[in-house]
This record gives C-alpha cells, sequence and structure tokens, in this order.
C-alpha cells in the first residue's frame, strides 16, 4: 500500500464521525508525526511504498481513531506551545484556552526576580512546563492527586529538559499539616470544573476517553476546588500571593464573589480568544 492509499483509505474510513477536510487533517498529522515528515515532505513522498510494521501500526491507530480516540492519545502526544507534551487517558489533552492562561501569568509576571509559583492540579505538567520555559528563573513546584498524572508530568519535564518539583497531594484534603513547604508567589489552577449536567453537550471523544477525574463537578459544589485552593493560598499567609484559574464560563461571577469573601482583592476575569469568560485572577490582600 502506497501512502497516498492508505491517506485516501483512512479518512473515507473516519467520515462518519468527521467531515472530508477534518478526516484528512487527521490523517495528515498521523502521518507525519509517525515519519517525521513536514507537510510538504508528505507530498513529495505520498507514493513511497509502506512496509508491513508501517502498514501494521497505521491499520492499528486508524482502528483506534475509528473509535473516536483523539489523535494525541493515538500518538500518545500533543503540543502546547512549542512543548512536546506526552498524554495517556490519565491526563488531559492540553487545550488552546490554557495556553491563553500560561500568557496571562507570563505577562504580568515577566519582569518578577525569583518567582516561586505552585500549580495545582498539574496533569500533564504543560502549564507548568510552559511557565518554566518562559519565565526560567522561577521556581515552580507542580502537583497532582493522580500518581499516574504525575508519572507522565515527570516524563515531560525530562523530555523537555526543564526542572519542576512534583509532588502527590489532594487539595481538597489539604491542612497546615501537610502544608507544601516553602512560599509561594504566585498559584495558577486549572481544575475539574465541568458540572455534570454539562456533559450531554460534550464531544463524546472527550467523554469517552478523557479522564473524569480531571473535568468533573458535582452540581452541588461546582466551586469546590476554587474554594479549596484559595483557603489554601490564606493558609500561606503570603500578602500579594496571586491566584490564576482557568474557569467555567458559566461559574465567573460566583467564582468572584466566593474570593472577595475570602478576602482576595484586584479580582479580574478574563475573556479567551472566543469571547468567553474563561480565566480569573485574584491577590490576596
Amino acid at each position: 500500500m502506497l501512502i497516498s492509499e492508505f491517506r485516501k483509505h483512512a479518512a473515507q474510513q473516519l467520515q462518519p464521525l468527521y467531515e472530508k477536510t477534518e478526516a484528512y487533517k487527521l490523517i495528515d498529522i498521523l502521518l507525519e508525526e509517525f515519519f517525521s515528515y513536514s507537510a510538504s515532505m508528505l507530498y513529495l513522498n505520498r507514493d513511497q511504498a509502506l512496509n508491513n510494521s508501517e502498514e501494521d501500526f497505521l491499520l492499528v491507530a486508524l482502528e483506534k481513531l475509528k473509535q473516536g480516540m483523539p489523535i494525541q492519545y493515538v500518538l500518545g502526544k500533543a503540543w502546547f506551545f512549542d512543548l512536546h507534551i506526552r498524554v495517556n487517558e490519565a491526563t488531559l489533552i492540553p487545550r488552546p484556552e490554557t495556553e491563553e492562561l500560561v500568557n496571562w501569568v507570563v505577562e504580568e509576571n515577566l519582569n518578577r526576580d525569583n518567582l516561586r509559583i505552585l500549580e495545582i492540579g498539574t496533569g500533564s505538567g504543560c502549564i507548568a512546563l510552559a511557565l518554566k520555559k518562559f519565565l526560567p528563573f522561577s521556581s515552580i513546584t507542580a502537583t497532582d492527586i493522580s500518581k499516574q498524572a504525575l508519572f507522565v508530568a515527570e516524563k515531560n519535564a525530562t523530555l523537555n529538559k526543564l526542572d519542576i518539583s512534583f509532588i502527590e497531594n489532594d487539595i481538597l484534603n489539604a491542612t497546615t499539616s501537610n502544608l507544601i513547604a516553602g512560599s509561594f508567589d504566585v498559584i495558577v489552577s486549572n481544575p475539574p470544573y465541568i458540572r455534570r449536567s454539562e456533559a450531554v453537550s460534550m464531544h463524546t471523544n472527550v467523554l469517552d476517553f478523557e479522564p473524569h477525574l480531571a473535568l468533573f463537578v458535582e452540581e452541588e459544589n461546582p466551586l469546590i476546588f476554587y474554594d479549596a485552593i484559595a483557603d489554601y493560598a490564606i493558609i500561606y499567609q503570603q500578602k500579594g500571593l496571586i491566584v490564576y484559574f482557568e474557569i467555567n464560563e458559566k461559574m465567573g461571577e460566583k467564582l468572584k464573589s466566593l474570593l472577595i469573601e475570602k478576602g482576595f482583592q484586584s479580582v479580574q476575569l478574563k475573556k479567551d480568544m472566543f469571547g468567553k469568560l474563561r480565566m480569573l485572577c485574584a491577590v490576596l490582600g
């Protein structure tokens, strides 16, 4: 089978799930990553014959895509800024709006020396790693409740040659007795924030493959993680500490009120590239 023949066959197989253009885009990503080709190289080598092992791998990958598995999980990696991030079904796939959160943190803290940053709920480590890349003189600690996620995050730090301290920690059961050592200038988090009732509007490739532990909160307390992180910040009693959150666009005002009640000041809501309120920062008074 030639590359061009596989490409056409695979796109046809995916069209029940994806539009034709999207199907070809997914297959081109698969082929470019598998062969380490650029788009132009893939075109120039379109009549290259696949050997048996190459064909076997690509057909297995195609079956996974036909089941709705995201291309990032099929390949085992995603892209965040210019970092290659290993992912599996213990970690969320990094998203463009999370890059916007990182940009906000970097822009506001670029000229601060010896910045101490804590990320809570690191998952694949993409936020912590990007912050270390763009704020290289900062000291970054990243936590997660999931051992499997921390294993992936540590691999990503090694892969990208970035120095991060990773700690297993359950923010919902944080107390003064298990406080992470040191003090911090910034806390950043993209915690679970999707209410169970919102799952009906989500794509099946998210629901079927991405970790629900990192996605969902219960209806009766949708701000549970933000509440806990705010209390955790207060425990440090570090005046001027800034928290940055990725948030549910429908819960921004409620979260703003919660933080003000807890003594945070200068609470800002920020829209993402789609005009949705998806980020918040606040300063501990």
